[in-house]
């Protein structure tokens, strides 16, 4: 089952158009939660609930709006 997946990711990948998708979500997505986690040490909501934990996650990443990553 692992190698089914792991070929069917690979083919995926070979696509150009899915391939620059892929390289940009790196960049733009995951850097940003890896400053989070990493940086602010921000790792577990405290809170239950949709409206709680978007305000909890507004506030842990409203310090520093501008900066780019």
């Amino acid at each position: 089952m692992f190698e089914e997946m792991k070929a069917k990711a690979k083919a995926t990948l070979e696509c150009e158009d899915k391939a620059a998708i892929y390289v940009r979500r790196k960049v733009e997505v995951e850097s940003v939660f890896g400053h989070i986690k990493g940086n602010r040490s921000f790792r577990r909501l405290s809170f239950r609930g949709l409206n709680k934990v978007h305000v909890e996650f507004g506030i842990a990443t409203w310090r520093d709006p501008n900066k780019k990553y």
